[in-house]
């Protein structure tokens, strides 16, 4: 297997976080209706028409709520839509060829059920699409990726021996076959102008035998690497705004040494790796990554309400990431410092920047 492989910069660093979203349909028919929200506030206000400022505020705090066939987080200045209608859309119509109608409604209640239940993504459909992503780049192909169970397990770190992984893995792609996906981006949690991009599914025309999957992949998370596997010649114009997305050799190995992160290490790790450093420090073979630990925490999805908790989390999981070389301040300077104060800290964090040093820092982890 290969120790790296080429991957869109923006879709590691904004597409595949989506992925990272656990349980979004665990509780679908307790989750409030969008509407309903409105239309309470409305009638608290006594008014009959919620100004779109307030409806923001509404839906920022209430942070999920669903409309239709989406579920909806809500992160107030972007949220995220995750949409089962194909899925229901395809059972409904295998529900029109069962002639008995309660037969009809049985199945359909019970398969829609069945599989909301089964839509679980989280980290191992992340880890999993950065393997589909790897084995495209590496065929040099979006359409027919064939891969096998045991390379899948091999990426993963994983052994034959352990049975769970394959029903794991088996709903993963699932999830990453069914649910379509819509980000909106606001200015703020109370400005209301909005961009919406419809990403759609991450994988579709997907087959699956007893030893593999075989499989196509939406170009929009392929992102400007579709074009370094394409013969053919590009302007300098058309390079530029081709490739404007830029691009990373991801380290495969990563995928092994991250089984058990918790998911915030992982995301540290994936964006560490992600990020280009600061070009007025970087030098000697490494890159140096440097933000507020605020920012590192948001990155790692920290959001205990409490400032303590978010240190404390923060120092557990930024030691226990493999292909950091050192930080600045240190880590013992970290901890000296109050949690109010360490937030407000920038942050040095040094890696590597040779794959092959990279790669043997992590071998060495394994």
């Amino acid at each position: 297997m290969k120790e790296s492989a080429i991957i869109d910069r923006t879709s590691l660093g904004e597409l595949l976080p989506i992925f990272m979203n656990r349980g979004i349909f665990t509780n679908y028919k307790a989750l409030p209706e969008k509407a309903g929200l409105i239309d309470c506030e409305c009638n608290r206000l006594g008014i009959t028409e919620l100004p779109l400022e307030r409806e923001r505020e509404l839906l920022s705090e209430i942070g999920m709520y669903k409309t239709n066939n989406y579920v909806v987080r809500d992160y107030g200045d972007y949220a995220i839509a995750f949409c089962s209608k194909m899925y229901i859309d395809y059972l409904e119509e295998t529900e029109t060829r069962i002639e008995d109608e309660l037969l009809r409604n049985e199945y359909t209640e019970e398969k829609i059920h069945s599989a909301l239940e089964k839509i679980k993504l989280y980290k191992l459909g992340h880890r999993l699409a950065l393997v589909i992503l790897c084995e495209a780049y590496k065929q040099r192909r979006l359409q027919g990726v064939y891969i096998t169970k045991q390379k899948i397990l091999d990426y993963l770190g994983y052994s034959s021996q352990e049975k769970h992984i394959y029903q794991d893995i088996s709903d993963a792609m699932f999830s990453l076959a069914w649910l379509t996906y819509q980000i909106f981006e606001y200015r703020t949690k109370i400005k209301v102008e909005e961009e919406a991009k419809t990403i759609g599914n991450f994988i579709y025309n997907i087959r699956e035998d007893t030893k593999s999957y075989t499989l196509s992949i939406n170009s929009l998370f392929f992102g400007c690497v579709e074009h370094l596997i394409v013969d053919k010649k590009y302007s300098r114009e058309e390079r530029r705004e081709l490739f404007a997305r830029g691009f990373i050799h991801y380290p495969t190995l990563l995928l092994q040494a991250s089984k058990n992160y918790s998911s915030a290490s992982y995301l540290l790790s994936n964006f560490l790796v992600s990020e280009k450093g600061n070009p007025h420090l970087n030098g000697n073979g490494f890159k140096v990554i440097a933000f507020k630990v605020s920012r590192f925490m948001e990155v790692m999805d920290i959001k205990h309400s409490r400032t303590a908790n978010r240190k404390a989390s923060f120092m557990n999981e930024l030691q226990s990431v493999d292909i950091i070389e050192k930080t600045s301040p240190t880590i013992e300077e970290l901890n000296n410092l109050t949690p109010r104060k360490l937030e407000n800290q920038m942050l040095y964090i040094s890696v590597s920047s040779s794959m092959k040093h990279l790669n043997q820092k992590i071998k060495s982890a394994l």
